[in-house]
């Protein structure tokens, strides 16, 4: 097990936290593989069973025969083939879909996510530049600077056109401030561990670029330090910067 002491010896949140995160990434891309990506074929498709790719390398054999010899009679084996494999796929495709969209019943979400597949739409289809105030923007940085001026003005924004009520003050009616209404127990390591396999299984790594199933697969080797850094945060008030940086799509 590797010694996480000069972690747990920081009294400091962010500096903790610092620490933590530059000793995981050195193993983390020390001892990681990543292998490389391999785009699917067009013919793995989840709906071609055994018995349509044989029906297709049969049509594949009668065409390539056509070719060789381009007579009538070859010419009408091959098309009947060829209507038969098209025919039974559509079959197997609308039968796929119509059960995928029988286990999504109820839930929006997985709904959406088969009309999407269905339809070869995808989720990384974001525009390249957005209009504000008439003018074009293209730059990532300016756009996600753009994003986030509208919503963080958006409150005071909207406040400026109500206009003055003659509403009584809050403090008429609303009890006095309890400056001590909040209570929170110490993380545990069981409940960091519970969390962490809880997390759904996917590749999709966030701005620090780490995979949550490999954080699955090793979060009973780093547990300790995190419940260092996460009891610390809740005992300051203070959370580490690095954790508040996050990945906003806009969509």
């Amino acid at each position: 097990a590797e010694d996480w002491n000069d972690v747990m010896n920081i009294n400091d949140t962010d500096k903790a936290y610092d620490q933590f995160k530059d000793k995981f990434m050195s193993y983390y891309e020390q001892n990681l593989v990543f292998a490389p990506h391999r785009k699917k074929s067009k013919w793995k498709r989840p709906w071609l069973n055994f018995e349509l790719l044989q029906l297709f390398k049969a049509k594949n054999k009668l065409f390539k025969n056509y070719c060789k010899n381009p007579t009538n009679p070859n010419k009408v084996k091959y098309h009947e083939a060829r209507n038969n494999v098209n025919k039974l796929l559509r079959k197997a495709r609308k039968s796929y879909y119509a059960n995928k969209f029988m286990k999504s019943k109820g839930n929006i979400k997985q709904t959406w996510s088969v009309i999407n597949e269905l339809f070869g739409k995808s989720r990384n289809s974001l525009p390249c530049y957005i209009t504000v105030n008439g003018q074009d923007v293209y730059d990532p940085h300016d756009i996600a600077n753009r994003f986030n001026q509208y919503f963080v003005n958006i409150g005071l924004n909207m406040c400026n056109t109500f206009s003055e009520t003659n509403a009584a003050d809050y403090r008429q009616f609303l009890p006095p401030q309890c400056a001590a209404s909040l209570f929170l127990s110490p993380v545990t390591e069981t409940e960091i561990i519970d969390i962490v396999q809880s997390f759904k299984s996917t590749n999709s790594c966030g701005v620090d670029n780490i995979n949550p199933c490999v954080i699955k697969k090793i979060i009973h080797y780093i547990s300790k330090p995190l419940i260092h850094v996460f009891n610390m945060s809740l005992s300051t008030g203070i959370i580490p910067s690095e954790i508040k940086i996050a990945r906003v799509t806009p969509i």
